[in-house]
């Protein structure tokens, strides 16, 4: 289920709650990533790349590689 930001003045919110365990990583991302990377694909950089700013700056660098037909937006949050 996919929802927009400022087309409607209605907002639907999606609310998942999680147990966050130390180790466990979050990525927040707009379509802008998942138009072009696959999730394997996503989850790979995310796991082989260290720190949090090095993983965001190789997923921006791959999206515009494979020129995302949209917007990009990332956050990474890892549990301590």
């Amino acid at each position: 289920m996919s929802s927009v930001i400022g087309v409607d003045p209605r907002v639907r919110v999606h609310l998942d709650v999680v147990t966050a365990m130390p180790g466990d990583i979050f990525l927040l991302c707009t379509d802008g990533l998942t138009a072009v990377m696959n999730e394997d694909e996503i989850l790979e950089m995310v796991l082989n790349a260290e720190p949090c700013a090095e993983t965001l700056d190789r997923l921006l660098a791959e999206v515009d590689r494979r020129g995302s037909p949209d917007n990009t937006t990332l956050a990474l949050a890892v549990c301590k």
